[in-house]
């Protein structure tokens, strides 16, 4: 089991001594500890009374079953972690904020999605229809029901936070971690600027997108010492008939393997003009992410 630390919020005496007995079976790199409140850094809370927080309720008349209980808890919230939130980045006009945002799309047909924008230069206001006057993230404080308010719904089950076009002083680490908290899945548009390498280091998993040719493929290899990411998925988009570029090729450059190749999809060029998000149903594109959203769930 992994290391975990856990924290019991017991007020009666005799129930703490309870408590601790039941962690006499946990394993030994469980770091318990007993407090008056839950500290925000625990794993997991272990509590006396249901209406005190969402944490492991102790049952003093079934003490067996805490070690269980916390240990569920923990895989769960790890599960539910390990590709939680991905960013997704490249040279412009690569077709970053596209993949993006048909990811995200790809995901909210089964978990509440969130498609974070960073790009305050272009953005997806104009790919999704939405006007000059959409609320953006700028405006939302560090309280949950502020970020949600913030959250432009485009889709069943998803929502994007539009990036300001005018500078602002939020620091995107803290505000990605704040999303990643309340949706199930979260999308990151990242562009490229120097700042934006925080972002991406605090994340497990980072898509670059590319084209297939040999200039995009040196720029990708320079960038990707930067990435800081546990794993880095490489994904050429618009690739077509005509290029004598090979995978091969493009690998030996990168010095790493090509994940996903993405074939041109006119379906794509019709749907951004019309403003809307295209069908991924009937397309090798869309078949495309969606395998990439099955990889980033089951790996």
């Amino acid at each position: 089991m992994a290391p975990a630390t856990v924290a019991v919020v017991v007020s009666d005496p005799s129930l703490r001594e309870k408590v601790a007995r039941a962690f006499d079976a946990a394993p030994q790199a469980w770091a318990v500890s007993f407090w008056d409140a839950a500290p925000p850094s625990a794993d997991v809370v272990v509590l006396d009374d249901p209406s005190a927080g969402s944490g492991v309720v102790f049952d003093p008349s079934r003490p067996e079953r805490l070690v269980d209980e916390v240990q569920a808890r923990l895989d769960n919230s790890r599960q539910a972690a390990l590709f939680r939130a991905v960013a997704v980045t490249g040279m412009a006009g690569a077709g970053v904020t596209t993949l993006a945002l048909h990811l995200a799309s790809t995901w909210a047909a089964r978990f509440e999605t969130c498609f974070l924008d960073l790009d305050q230069s272009w953005g997806c206001a104009p790919r999704l229809g939405l006007g000059d006057e959409v609320i953006t993230w700028s405006g939302a404080d560090e309280s949950p029901e502020a970020l949600r308010l913030a959250a432009v719904p485009v889709e069943p089950r998803l929502r994007a936070l539009v990036a300001p076009r005018a500078p602002v002083k939020t620091r995107r680490t803290l505000l990605v971690e704040r999303t990643r908290t309340e949706f199930e899945r979260l999308v990151i548009d990242v562009p490229t600027q120097h700042r934006d390498r925080e972002v991406m280091a605090s994340l497990d998993v980072v898509v670059v997108v590319m084209f297939p040719c040999l200039p995009h493929a040196h720029r990708v290899a320079r960038m990707l010492p930067e990435i800081k990411a546990d794993r880095t998925i490489i994904v050429t988009n618009r690739l077509g008939p005509g290029g004598e570029t090979t995978r091969r090729q493009l690998e030996a450059i990168l010095g790493r393997k090509v994940g996903l190749e993405l074939p041109c999809c006119p379906g794509l060029r019709d749907a951004e003009g019309s403003r809307r998000l295209a069908s991924l149903r009937w397309s090798r594109w869309g078949y495309g992410v969606k395998r990439l959203a099955r990889a980033l769930d089951t790996s």
